[in-house]
């Protein structure tokens, strides 16, 4: 499956598409709408490691070795929007950007209209952040060869959204694949 951007008047929607193979060959089908495109822009740079430092007063190998792979992905989760300019609201990984809001607590990322929500995709350093994303993440089986482990996490990983330095995607790796925890969930 893979991610296609449609342009309907003057707005891109984005939809999940998997190809099948029928006797007239290669055909393709849309399986789900995944929201409307809102692209954003690095604004600041921020490493992981001063993310930790202002958050959790903790060096990243203390850190690393503390917490549950899920919690890992969910602070870079908002470490990568927060790079973008959300900012955290009073509700814990419920991070907002003016009308744009991304909770990560259900996994929805949505543009606030007044009395309605409207699902969106936020397209962050070329790929893109939203709850089929995230989701797959989550659900990630990390067991059997591990070069075929590392580059499935890391191809997750980046259709997410999230840039990750080499050494903390190691560190990350090596906590899910080394210490046998089969997912990330």
């Amino acid at each position: 499956m893979f991610v296609r951007i449609k342009k309907i008047k003057g707005n891109f929607y984005v939809y999940l598409v998997e190809n099948t193979w029928t006797p007239k060959g290669s055909r393709q089908k849309t399986k789900a709408y995944l929201g409307k495109l809102q692209q954003l822009e690095k604004i600041k740079e921020i490493s992981f490691e001063d993310f930790l430092s202002k958050n959790y007063k903790q060096s990243l190998e203390i850190y690393i070795e503390k917490t549950t792979p899920q919690s890992i992905v969910l602070d870079l989760l908002i470490c990568e929007l927060q790079k973008h300019g959300f900012t955290e609201t009073l509700t814990k990984r419920v991070l907002t950007k003016e009308s744009l809001v991304a909770d990560l607590n259900k996994l929805r990322f949505f543009k606030n209209n007044f009395d309605t929500d409207v699902e969106i995709v936020l397209k962050l350093n070329n790929e893109f952040m939203c709850k089929h994303t995230i989701q797959q993440l989550f659900a990630l089986k990390i067991n059997g060869d591990e070069d075929i482990c590392g580059q499935k996490l890391a191809e997750t990983i980046v259709a997410a959204g999230i840039s990750l330095q080499p050494e903390l995607f190691i560190a990350l790796f090596e906590k899910i694949y080394k210490n046998e925890v089969l997912s990330i969930q």
